[in-house]
């Protein structure tokens, strides 16, 4: 798990979401990808996602939210 935490993509909202979403989910399982979001985003990204996360039903769904948040 520690290795797996040092790896962790992280997104602060600068930058292109898309390639953060790529890069994070080559490195996070599917199974993992919605509760790791609690450490890998930061700043501004972070409140957004504490506020809207008990809304969002999958990953497929938390790409697309982002995307159009951030994108």
């Amino acid at each position: 798990m520690i290795s797996f935490l040092c790896n962790l993509p992280s997104y602060d909202g600068l930058g292109d979401v898309n390639t953060f979403l790529n890069n994070y989910e080559e490195q996070v399982l599917e199974n993992q990808r919605l509760s790791a979001l609690d450490i890998a985003l930061k700043a501004t990204v972070a409140r957004w996602w504490n506020a809207h996360k008990k809304n969002i039903g999958g990953w497929k769904e938390c790409q697309r939210m982002m995307g159009i948040r951030y994108g």
